[in-house]
């Protein structure tokens, strides 16, 4: 029985040790991985693999400290002298065994122990077996594929299996009487020599080697060997048993992979682009580049994120750090090219191109090389290109003239919309073909001849050109110019001329133009017509019919205009008359009868300006609103219900509440009372207090979130003291002692009405999380500035028991309902406030923002400290 990794690696020699007449046990990193049947038999366990070596010993041995050591022994020297040993009293009441162990290579690397048990009489056969080296055990020998090989002290081969005529190319006849220097004749194995004269006899220890040699092919190789001293029997130095095995595959690929890693530094370090590698989004290494790109040093880098490098946004309005991630995601299943706005130390921004690439290794994470190429010359040199490149096609495309450009081989490079129009061209069908493929004969032949006339004296030419097109005389100024190109070589010209063939294009567009609006105007769900100066409706959409199939859509403008007349004029009013007198837009909603139901429309009218800026239309825009002010209405209705019923609510829990507080306060006072009563008196005067100041909180927050923009001047400093005198008056029976710090000068602020009880509830929750005698609370307000502005301060410190670091974040996030995470079940049940995330909207709608730290840096249990930034009022 054999663990099977062990039966895997010397499967021979288990099946040579199950024949042995002899309890064998084998042991590896102190446990067994083999026992032979004679030896489960005369234990009666089956089960000994993965037993432990003390275990096992306990179970054979009387004397377990005489058989440890013998096979600590072993472990040193590769074999102990065979023992004489009593079994365990319940093994045969104490029969002896001699005890034999020998220490041996199963693997690279790999070592086992054998302890074999006999009979007296059956040793001598045994060693006989083992140490003579029969005929079966030779061959087995030779059958591995490592070499097997031993040397006398005067380093002379005087054994060697089969392997070394694979190895080095000689059979083991050859090699016997050698000396190790003739046949691996190096340098290296000259130190190898000193290195075993060194190391041995005195260690007792094995040790491992790597040389190189020539085989007698002349072929270089090189060898791993494991050498360990051999004793004779009477304990004295005999020479060296070694296993060597072939390694010059591994070790020509390690010298690749060295090769590779040279290679690769080179070009990392002298690569002209910044080249960072990361691993689960966090910078591991970066090269000089990259410090001289962003402006720091290699300590400010590495173990920082990209986004860190970043603005807040990019370009695109995205937040940098979750555009990274998600760059950085699809970088582990392909290769990610794209721009990226980068921060230097000093907070200059650039632009660069990003490629990110992941790198397979064995690295566990997600392992990533980013390279970033600083792009802002670049973009300059493009944007520079481009507004160049934009100017010459805003003048090329909307000139109103007729504008083409050819090339030297009389072929057309470019032509604007003008000259397509007059041809009545598509761009796809001129681009690229010769004049005499697009123009008519003759004016293919004049052109032909004016172009090679500019390309011969590089000289501009100007002609009046009269052409017939579908019966229309045109009339057109041609300017001929030469382009210029490299070393002044002109291979193109741009042709320039006037004509009046649009005009007819012009019209069919119109007409188009006015088809299309007409299909836009069909097709949208609200009313829209125009009317001219003597308020005729020159132009609708289906919509107004539809409002009213049985009403003209006249009529019900009409009607619209009746409720729009102007007090003061007799004029026949409507939305559009103010138009035409004031030239603005006009807005109004409308209560309308239609079809004997009433209807809301929004009229929206909007001027159409003629040439002279006079308004020469109005186009009105009506809009069926009825269903939507309904809903409206109904939401309304409903919004003020629920306030009536949470003001209703409220306003009588506090009126049922407050002689009960006067009762209780009334018993607190007896003097009569048993500190148990007084105790309990207290809690349900706790209890009522949290009643009365949820039901406070309920309405501070539909006042919050109903009065969102009810902003006004307040005093700091008064805020501050009226929000302490406020959370002191809910813990009466506390010692609190409030300090402050405030800046010279009043403190204004513009900040929301409920601000005063956002502070209040954060002092609550101080003195509830404080249970010292006497709970101290620290305000300090300061005068700050970075980039957005001015701001104050308001640092509060608490002596609580703080909040653990994980539950920081946790508390600023969307999902905290109240402050009750910062407390522990214990705490939670006197709980009290509004909750962080009231508090945060309060201060956010004052323009500020809320932190939370520890007040002594690092230490949660010494208390915390709110941070509340409030910008100051200008």
């Amino acid at each position: 029985m054999a663990n099977p990794d062990t039966a895997e690696r010397f499967d021979p020699l288990l099946s040579f040790l199950e024949g042995i007449a002899a309890m064998i046990v084998i042991f590896q990193e102190g446990k067994v991985v083999f026992a032979n049947q004679n030896l489960r038999e005369f234990l009666k366990k089956n089960e000994l693999i993965e037993m432990s070596q003390e275990e096992l010993v306990q179970l054979i041995a009387q004397d377990t400290k005489e058989l440890l050591g013998l096979l600590e022994r072993a472990e040193k020297s590769g074999q102990a002298r065979p023992r004489l040993i009593k079994l365990n009293e319940k093994l045969e009441k104490g029969k002896e065994r001699i005890a034999y162990t020998r220490y041996f290579k199963i693997g690279p690397g790999k070592y086992a122990t054998a302890l074999i048990l006999m009979d007296p009489e059956s040793f001598w056969d045994i060693e006989t077996t083992l140490v003579g080296k029969p005929q079966r055990f030779m061959a087995m020998l030779d059958s591995m594929k490592d070499w097997i090989w031993e040397i006398d002290s005067e380093c002379v081969f005087t054994y060697s299996n089969r392997a070394s005529e694979r190895i080095l190319g000689m059979p083991p006849e050859e090699l016997i009487g050698k000396n190790i220097n003739d046949v691996l004749s190096s340098s290296e194995t000259e130190q190898f020599i000193k290195e075993l004269s060194r190391s041995f006899p005195s260690d007792k220890e094995l040790i491992v080697y790597r040389l190189s040699y020539t085989d007698k092919a002349g072929k270089p190789h090189y060898m791993e060997l494991e050498v360990f001293p051999i004793f004779d029997e009477d304990g004295l130095f005999a020479g060296f048993r070694g296993i060597s095995r072939d390694v010059t595959k591994e070790h020509l690929s390690l010298q690749r992979v060295k090769l590779s890693e040279k290679k690769y530094k080179t070009l990392f370090e002298g690569a002209n682009d910044a080249i960072f590698l990361m691993n689960n989004y966090v910078f591991q290494d970066c090269n000089a580049k990259t410090l001289e790109m962003f402006g720091c040093n290699r300590e400010d880098i590495i173990g920082k994120h990209p986004w860190e490098f970043s603005p807040e946004k990019q370009p695109d309005g995205r937040d940098s750090r979750e555009k990274a991630i998600e760059m950085m995601d699809k970088a582990l299943t392909e290769p990610q090219r794209f721009y990226w706005k980068h921060r230097k130390k000093d907070g200059t921004l650039f632009d660069a191109e990003v490629s990110l690439n992941r790198l397979k290794l064995s690295t566990k994470g997600k392992m990533l090389q980013a390279i970033v190429r600083d792009v802002t010359e670049k973009f300059e040199y493009e944007a520079r290109l481009e507004e160049s490149a934009a100017k010459f096609r805003t003048l090329f495309e909307q000139s109103p003239d007729v504008r083409m450009v050819t090339d030297s081989s009389l072929r057309i490079v470019e032509m604007n919309d003008a000259a397509l129009n007059a041809l009545r061209l598509k761009r796809e069908e001129v681009i690229g073909k010769r004049l005499g493929e697009v123009l008519p004969e003759r004016l293919a032949e004049d052109f032909s001849r004016m172009i090679t006339q500019v390309l011969t004296t590089k000289e501009m030419h100007r002609t009046e050109y009269h052409l017939q097109l579908e019966g229309l005389d045109c009339w057109l100024d041609f300017v001929l110019s030469p382009i210029p190109g490299r070393e002044g070589k002109v291979s193109y010209v741009l042709s320039s001329g006037h004509n009046v063939t649009p005009r007819k294009l012009a019209e069919i567009n119109l007409s188009e133009q006015k088809n299309k609006l007409q299909l836009i105007q069909d097709n949208i769900d609200f009313g829209v017509m125009v009317i001219d100066r003597d308020f005729k409706i020159v132009e609708m959409n289906r919509q107004l019919s539809q409002w009213s199939p049985n009403t003209k859509a006249g009529d019900i403008c009409r009607r619209a205009f009746e409720h729009c007349k102007f007090a003061d004029k007799d004029a026949q009013g409507c939305p559009g008359e103010r138009v035409f007198s004031t030239k603005k837009p006009y807005y109004e909603s409308l209560e309308l009868e239609c079809d004997g139901h009433k209807k809301f429309f929004e009229f929206r009218s909007l001027p159409i300006f003629d040439e002279k800026g006079e308004v020469k239309y109005v186009m009105e825009i009506i809009d069926d609103v009825t269903e939507k002010n309904l809903i409206n209405r109904q939401l309304d209705m409903m919004r003020k219900r629920a306030e009536l019923y949470v003001d209703l609510m409220a306003h009588d829990i506090v009126n049922y509440i407050t002689p009960v507080n006067c009762y209780l306060d009334f018993l607190l006072s007896s003097p009569d009372l048993s500190d148990e009563h007084r105790e309990l008196i207290r809690h349900m005067f706790e209890q009522l207090s949290k009643t009365s100041s949820l039901i406070k909180n309920v309405r501070t927050m539909g006042e919050a979130y109903r009065l969102k923009e009810y902003i006004e001047t307040q005093d700091l400093k008064e805020l501050i003291e009226n929000a302490e005198r406020d959370a002191m008056s809910l813990f009466p029976w506390k010692n609190i002692k409030f300090t402050h710090s405030f800046p010279d000068g009043k403190c204004a602020v513009d900040a929301h009405k409920l601000l005063m009880n956002a502070l209040s509830n954060v002092y609550q929750n101080s003195i509830k999380a404080d249970a010292h005698d006497e709970v101290v609370i620290d305000t300090i307000v300061s005068r700050e500035r970075d980039a957005s502005g001015e701001y104050y301060l308001i640092r509060i410190d608490d002596r609580g028991h703080g909040i653990p670091e994980e539950q920081k974040k946790a508390l600023l996030s969307e999902e905290t309902k109240s402050f009750e995470s910062m407390y522990s079940e214990r705490d939670k049940r006197t709980s009290r406030g509004m909750g962080l995330r009231l508090i945060r909207m309060i201060v956010e709608l004052s323009g500020g923002s809320i932190d939370i730290e520890d007040r002594v840096s690092g230490d949660p249990s010494q208390g915390t400290s709110f941070r509340i930034r409030l910008p100051i009022k200008t």
